[in-house]
């Protein structure tokens, strides 16, 4: 997946929320992220490029997981594990299996304090050049930021309209031949 083509719409994210904004790929047997742009803010939520996130307790892995086959689910699942990372990281397997069902159906990943305590992020997955998901981006932000459900609506909003916009600039990419 070329995936320049976020590097506005993270951008574009961060400028309009002043939140972080990230950008997480599917390797082999892990899902990492491979762009951020932090929030200005001296109280936020952060990301480091090269950081590999866990698939049931992160936006970003929930919003890639969900959308593999089983076997790829599977595979990483085992290399990262299922980690309790605070009192509401999803440990359960029947539970987590749940949730990806629901990530699919809203092509919405949630993270409420799953990694880190008072921290919230949303992600959503990017469809690739090959019509497979390998990508997600986020937004993430301190729950005291997160004002109310029209704040979060908007938040929802512009993220699936960047991972819609995000798609279209690959696949104008693969029809041009680049």
């Amino acid at each position: 997946m070329r995936l320049r083509a976020a590097a506005p719409r993270l951008q574009d994210l961060n400028r309009e929320f002043h939140e972080t904004a990230s950008l997480a790929a599917l390797f082999d047997n892990r899902i990492e992220v491979v762009a951020v742009v932090e929030s200005p803010q001296t109280i936020r939520m952060s990301n480091i490029v090269g950081h590999i996130v866990p698939p049931n307790a992160s936006s970003l892995g929930k919003a890639i997981t969900a959308f593999q086959s089983d076997e790829r689910m599977e595979k990483l699942l085992r290399s990262y594990g299922i980690y309790r990372f605070t009192a509401h990281s999803v440990v359960n397997r029947g539970d987590l299996f749940r949730e990806f069902e629901q990530v699919k159906q809203r092509r919405l990943a949630l993270d409420r304090e799953e990694s880190i305590e008072d921290g919230n992020c949303f992600g959503v997955p990017i469809v690739g050049e090959s019509g497979e998901v390998t990508a997600a981006i986020s937004l993430s932000l301190p729950k005291a930021r997160l004002r109310d459900a029209d704040h979060e609506r908007l938040i929802v909003e512009a993220l699936t309209a960047a991972s819609e916009q995000i798609t279209a600039d690959l696949q104008a990419r693969v029809a041009a031949g680049k």
